[in-house]
């Protein structure tokens, strides 16, 4: 109790101190925080604006140079529009935005007419040519010079008087053909999407930022509502209201209490597509920092500030949790350190068992266990798995414990049933391994060395590198050693025999990569099997004498 005093009492005196600049920290970092998201806003704005102004570039001199050909002019003048198609189709298919263009007589009636329809280029029947003389475009074209680029204002898209569906958002670009005396032929007028154009801009703006686009009559030509696009032309009186705009001590700009940034769009010769731009975080992107918050309210919803002040209250408690969950750790790491040597006591008592039978089975796990390590290294592994391969491998047969005498020292082959009771060996070794919870690796050892590259295996029927790799490794160790030992249903083979069936299953038990390494370790491997070997049968014999 009295050491737990003597951390609350200095603790509460120095969160009393960081308090203080906690706040200071609070108001720094937040007002820095606002500014970069500002200028992320002004950036993206210059962004589009830049995009806006190329994208206009581009259309206007599309049309000025339709405007200029001279087959636009043999157009109008003979009636003849096969080289004109020609062109307009090309321009079409090359830039899908253009999605009407036309030729029009003085009158206001359409001579010649392409439209995007079902992806592609259409040329209209003469029947379906219309009289636009009528159309707002039309009369503020005739009113403005022939030698001026028209820009329409932006507006829906009808076709034959009925708004298309669903509703297309179009601004028309015109201008006059003239001939070489001077004289108006007629007009050329391109229709363009301006969907696309939206959707290339709301790109440009990235997810957590809304776009709004507004025209000269303040109408919201884009806007994250739909509904309140194209009053205009639909009827309703959804406007840019400007007393939603408010600017804060800092001098920044907010939109519906969203921090935001306008701007006017900027051309060389004041005409544009639009009038004003609004880009505004979404609500519910760190509304911490974009939303427009009263000065207190910002230490009220700060979390780093609210966690400082419960801190000095906690302290005391979060320490004793810290140092108990410290205390369950060292605890835990004794527990399974003595589960450790519990489990090698095990193991070797299953090798002094199988030693008691014939020194060279006996001194299989070891071999299983070096063996393994070799091709391992070779392997290039981790140095942490070929730790572990080397540790655990002499575990893989752990399960055997369970196996009847009978059926592990049966001399002949075993009968389908005391097979499937062979084959229980590996899931008791698993669910027992799994209990002392030591190693990824030994628990993939014990439950998947008896898997085939070519999923024959069991228990599960993995196949090629759904085996885990430090199973592979046993695998082949394990049979190997096994072909040159003495088994009750067989004797001893020398290495060239046992080494030629090990390539033989090459493919079809054992992964082949692994099978190079294990010829290419062959010397090592011969050597070794003969050291161990020496040094069981001499320990044996020291023993029995």
């Amino acid at each position: 109790m009295i050491r737990l005093l003597l951390y609350i009492i200095p603790s509460a005196i120095l969160i009393t101190v960081v308090m203080a600049f906690v706040t200071l920290d609070i108001h720094y970092n937040h007002q820095k925080a606002e500014q970069d998201a500002h200028s992320k806003l002004v950036a993206k704005a210059h962004a589009i604006s830049t995009f806006v102004a190329t994208q206009m570039r581009q259309d206007q001199q599309e049309v000025d140079y339709l405007a200029q050909l001279i087959s636009t002019r043999n157009a109008l003048n003979t009636s003849r529009y096969k080289y004109i198609e020609d062109i307009f189709t090309q321009m079409m298919l090359s830039k899908p935005r253009i999605v009407q263009a036309r030729l029009i007589d003085n009158q206001g009636l359409e001579l010649f007419k392409i439209v995007q329809r079902g992806g592609a280029p259409q040329t209209l029947d003469r029947q379906e040519l219309q009289d636009k003389s009528g159309h707002f475009y039309f009369k503020e074209m005739s009113t403005q010079s022939d030698h001026e680029l028209y820009i329409s204002k932006v507006s829906l898209n009808r076709d034959y008087g009925v708004f298309e569906l669903p509703h297309r958002p179009v601004v028309r670009i015109g201008k006059a053909v003239l001939d070489d005396t001077g004289n108006k032929l007629g007009s050329v007028i391109l229709n363009y999407d301006v969907n696309t154009l939206f959707n290339s801009l709301n790109d440009l703006a990235s997810p957590n930022i809304n776009v709004i686009i507004v025209d000269k009559q303040s109408q919201f030509l884009l806007h994250p509502n739909q509904s309140m696009t194209f009053c205009e032309d639909l009827g309703c009186n959804r406007k840019l209201d400007f007393n939603n705009f408010k600017i804060n001590q800092n001098s920044l700009l907010y939109y519906e209490d969203i921090m935001a940034f306008s701007d006017i769009f900027k051309h060389a010769d004041n005409s544009h597509y639009f009038d004003r731009i609004v880009l505004q975080y979404k609500a519910d992107y760190q509304p911490t920092i974009t939303a427009n918050h009263r000065h207190y309210d910002l230490y009220l919803t700060s979390h780093k500030w609210w966690g400082y002040m419960v801190f000095s209250f906690m302290f005391c408690i979060l320490l004793s949790t810290l140092l108990y969950k410290n205390y369950q750790r060292i605890q835990s790491q004794i527990q399974k350190m003595k589960m450790h040597a519990v489990l090698e006591k095990v193991t070797e008592l299953i090798e002094r068992l199988h030693e008691g039978d014939d020194p060279v089975t006996g001194s299989h796990v070891q071999r299983v266990s070096h063996f393994s390590r070799l091709m391992a290294v070779k392997a290039k592994l981790p140095k942490p798995v070929i730790e572990d391969i080397h540790r655990y491998a002499s575990l893989h047969d752990l399960g055997k414990i369970t196996t009847p005498d009978a059926i592990l020292s049966k001399p002949g082959k075993l009968d389908p049933h005391e097979w499937e009771v062979m084959k229980l060996h590996v899931e008791n070794g698993y669910n027992l391994i799994r209990e002392f919870n030591l190693s990824p690796v030994a628990e993939n050892i014990v439950y998947c060395h008896h898997e085939r590259w070519d999923g024959t295996g069991y228990p599960r029927g993995l196949s090629g590198n759904e085996i885990p790799i430090e199973a592979q490794i046993v695998s082949i160790v394990d049979c190997f050693d096994a072909l040159m030992s003495i088994r009750p249903y067989k004797p001893a083979y020398d290495f060239e025999k046992s080494s030629a069936i090990i390539n033989e299953l090459s493919g079809k038990a054992f992964n082949p990569e692994l099978v190079a390494t294990f010829n290419q370790l062959a010397h090592e491997f011969r050597h070794s099997r003969s050291q161990i070997e020496d040094r069981t049968v001499k320990v044996m014999a020291a023993t029995l004498s």
